[in-house]
């Protein structure tokens, strides 16, 4: 992690005012912008430089820190540079409200190619605006920023003392706020093993529509399978949602720079730039990527060569310290953007420590490539379910990154004056619910170091985490392309059993079950031989699961019947089936389970 990230660390865990750590706030993924009937599309417009508008509101507060994604299409037939951009005539930076702007991937645009203007806002407008983009030879593209609507007048206090605010505008709640839902957005964008297949999942907040066309890179993408969300499975803010499976159309690499948009039905759009990935790495973020770390790599069952890189700014304990939020963004963009530029092949992303408050997420979400969290609850949680607090984390860091990739830091070291390190049963129940959430990645921390006591000296610890590393490798191909739809519980919220769903593409459904029926506390456990946390198993739990379309379509008429496996024991489970709904029902769960619906093979998406 760093130097600086571990003294920085250090400072603010013996911050007086601890419990004031982890208000997330998120930014999510907003994409339909004002005006009717859409937008219009690259290839149907006369050329010449061209500008899309939309707008990610705030996710705690959608008037604190709004992101505006502006999409500038260079549809000439020579390169643009980019040089500045102004809002009502002031350049950005100037008193105009703004924290922090980029160009995504960088300020050049060849012929063909569009770049991503973001510009994070500290308020959102409450009256018109009018932005211009400005080019190294003098034109401008103008760009009208709509106000926003007027704030509500309910009280947005903040409550740092271990949860959200009793009336804090949440993502699930935005159908219940006077704030209008943009109407459609992406909520993913993922590819399969072999970079053949991509998928992409939206939201609409209209009813009964669905995907007309999507285009990558500017190429139409024929053949594509799509399926809806049911109703159980719909986030509340929307009316409908779905994913759109296909075969890619041109070679893609990894981190290689894509450009998504589709067109619903109603003519409604939404899009995305961001880099290509198809991984899920394993890393230690304290041991060396060269020769010297690698046999260490291999007995931990970490990635030898990770294809991510870390920015290694610790922005939400400096922010935190100073009280300025936002203060480390245009360090953390100018870093993202000189590695890009300077080659370098590896997507990046930044972590946001436990100091993060809902102005963090907001902020920094979508500043590079993807976004790792660490969310440390068991050390500064007063609550004793910590585990049920930093899941909630996960879901915030999923939101704020949508639709890029998310990864996660568990708290596997102590300080040296603690005396109650995460057991293993408690990091596997949160490796289920961050794998629950659609997680890309884990990222250690830490095997062993001279400031903190690591893993290493924890035996339980360490073999589990060597246990949980190995189940990973086997369940790769299906983490890789899985997306989040949706998390419900069955039975009591604090004694029940929380369902995840993800769907890894055309090849099938991930079920991830996590037992919530147990307790804990932080009282010393002797290096883990004598356990404070207590799961009580259940039985006779029943997950029951809608399926993707194309899953049920490859049934009909077809010799190889619907099978839920264990993908890491290989058992067949019995299973009920009525129509896209199947059921499974196990005798006894412990702390959790994986379960398997794979597409039987035929299936002509495949």
């Amino acid at each position: 992690m760093g130097a600086m990230h571990k003294a920085e660390r250090r400072n603010v865990m013996r911050h007086p005012v601890r419990r004031w750590m982890l208000l997330a706030g998120l930014a999510f993924a907003a994409s339909c912008p004002t005006g009717p009937g859409g937008l219009s599309w690259a290839e149907d417009r006369p050329p010449g430089l061209k500008s899309e508008i939309q707008i990610r509101p705030g996710f705690q507060n959608p008037w604190r820190y709004p992101l505006v994604e502006i999409y500038l299409s260079n549809q000439t037939g020579k390169a643009v540079q980019w040089t500045g951009v102004t809002m009502d005539g002031v350049a950005l930076g100037n008193g105009t409200n703004c924290v922090w702007t980029q160009y995504y991937p960088n300020e050049k645009a060849g012929p063909g190619r569009t770049t991503l203007l973001q510009i994070c806002l500290e308020d959102a407008p409450q009256v018109a605006r009018k932005i211009e983009v400005e080019t190294s030879d003098g034109q401008k593209v103008p760009v009208n920023l709509d106000p926003f609507p007027a704030k509500p007048r309910t009280d947005q206090s903040k409550d740092f003392f271990g949860g959200m605010p009793k009336n804090a505008i949440l993502l699930d709640d935005y159908s219940t706020q006077a704030f209008p839902i943009p109407k459609c957005r992406l909520l993913g964008v993922t590819f399969d093993s072999a970079f053949k297949h991509i998928q992409v999942s939206w939201s609409s907040s209209t009813k009964g529509i669905s995907c007309k066309r999507m285009v990558i890179n500017g190429d139409m993408i024929p053949g594509t399978k799509e399926s809806l969300f049911s109703s159980d499975d719909l986030p509340k803010f929307a009316g409908s949602a779905g994913m759109v499976c296909a075969a890619v159309a041109k070679p893609v690499q990894f981190g290689e720079l894509i450009h998504v948009h589709i067109e619903l039905s109603d003519n409604t759009t939404a899009q995305c730039l961001m880099r290509a990935t198809n991984d899920f790495f394993v890393d230690d973020l304290g041991i060396s990527r060269t020769v010297e770390g690698e046999a260490s790599r291999k007995d931990l069952g970490l990635d030898l060569h990770p294809k991510w890189k870390d920015l290694g700014f610790d922005v939400a304990c400096a922010d935190f310290a100073t009280q300025k939020w936002g203060q480390s963004a245009p360090q953390l963009v100018a870093a993202r953007k000189a590695a890009y530029d300077g080659g370098d092949p590896q997507p990046t992303y930044q972590y946001l420590c436990v100091s993060s408050i809902q102005n963090t997420y907001s902020i920094y979400g979508q500043c590079s490539d993807g976004l790792q969290v660490n969310p440390y609850r068991r050390g500064w949680s007063t609550w004793e379910k910590f585990i049920e607090e930093e899941a909630q984390t996960f879901r915030w860091a999923r939101e704020a990154a949508q639709p890029r990739p998310w990864f996660w830091i568990p708290e596997v070291f102590i300080h040296k004056d603690d005396k109650r390190f995460l057991e293993a049963d408690e990091y596997r129940s949160l490796t289920y619910a961050a794998l629950g959430h659609a997680c890309k990645g884990i990222g250690l921390y830490v095997y062993d170091d001279k400031t903190v006591v690591g893993y290493s000296k924890n035996p339980s610890l360490l073999a589990e985490i060597k246990k949980v590393n190995a189940e990973i490798a086997r369940l790769r191909p299906m983490l890789e392309p899985a997306q989040f739809i949706s998390r419900k519980t069955i039975g009591d919220p604090d004694t029940g059993v929380r369902q995840y769903v993800l769907w890894s593409g055309q090849d099938g459904v991930l079920v991830i079950l996590r037992n919530t029926d147990y307790s804990t506390d932080r009282k010393p456990d002797d290096m883990g031989r004598a356990p404070r946390f207590k799961c009580n198993s259940k039985s006779d739990v029943t997950a029951a699961v809608h399926i993707p379309s194309w899953i049920k379509e490859s049934l009909a008429g077809g010799s190889n019947p619907l099978q839920v496996l264990d993908p890491l024991s290989g058992e067949v489970l019995p299973h009920k089936q009525d129509g896209d709904l199947v059921s499974v029902s196990l005798p006894k769960l412990d702390i959790g389970r994986i379960l398997w619906i794979p597409t039987p093979k035929g299936n002509a998406g495949k």
